[in-house]
C-alpha cells in the first residue's frame, strides 16, 4: 500500500501517544486527520441507537452519530469493559460537527468486549464507506483497542488510547 506525502498544512491534526513498555523504552504512536475547521458550529443529529451482533451471537446496543457531512473518518469509542456508551455522547456530538463520525458501543452487559469491538469495527466499516477508522478507547476498552488493532494490524487506521491498563496485559 502506498500513502501519500505532503507538507502539513494549518488543518491538521495531529494526536501523539507515548507509552512505556515493559522494557523500559518509552515508544511514540501518531495518528494525523486532515479537517478543515468549521467557522460555526453545525448542527448534527442525535445519535442512533444501532444492535451490534457478534460472531458469537450476542447483540450489543451502541450509539452510531453520522457526520454532518460526508465523513473524513470514523471513530469506533470504547469504554471501559462494564461501562456503558452514554459517556460519549458530547465528544461524539462535537466529533460530527467536524465530519468524523463515531460509533460507541455499550460494555456495560455481560459478554465477550473483544468481540462487541470486532462488531463494532464492522459496522463502522459498512456505514463509511472507505474513510479511515480509528479505534479509540478509554481504560480497559483501551486494552481492547490495542487487542483488535494487534489482531487485524491492516484494518484500523489509528488508536487513541486513554489510560491503558497494563495489569489486564491487553
Amino acid at each position: 500500500a502506498s500513502r501519500e506525502v505532503r507538507a502539513p498544512s494549518p488543518r491538521d491534526w495531529q494526536i501523539a501517544l507515548t507509552a512505556t513498555g515493559a522494557s523500559g523504552e518509552p515508544a511514540t504512536v501518531t495518528a494525523g486527520v486532515s479537517a478543515e475547521l468549521p467557522r460555526a458550529l453545525r448542527l448534527v443529529a442525535p445519535p442512533e441507537p444501532v444492535e451490534l451482533t457478534t460472531s458469537g451471537g450476542a447483540t450489543v446496543p451502541s450509539d452510531w452519530r453520522p457526520a454532518a457531512s460526508e465523513a473524513r473518518a470514523g471513530l469506533l469509542l470504547v469504554p471501559e469493559v462494564g461501562q456503558a456508551s452514554d459517556g460519549f455522547a458530547a465528544l461524539s456530538q462535537a466529533l460530527a460537527g467536524y465530519n468524523v463520525a463515531s460509533l460507541a458501543v455499550d460494555l456495560s452487559a455481560k459478554g465477550e468486549p473483544r468481540l462487541a469491538v470486532a462488531a463494532g469495527v464492522g459496522e463502522l466499516r459498512a456505514r463509511l464507506d472507505d474513510a479511515p477508522v480509528v479505534l479509540v478507547g478509554v481504560g480497559s476498552g483501551a486494552n481492547l483497542a490495542v487487542a483488535r488493532a494487534a489482531a487485524v494490524p491492516a484494518e484500523d487506521a489509528g488508536l487513541v488510547l486513554l489510560s491503558p491498563l497494563p495489569e489486564l496485559g491487553g
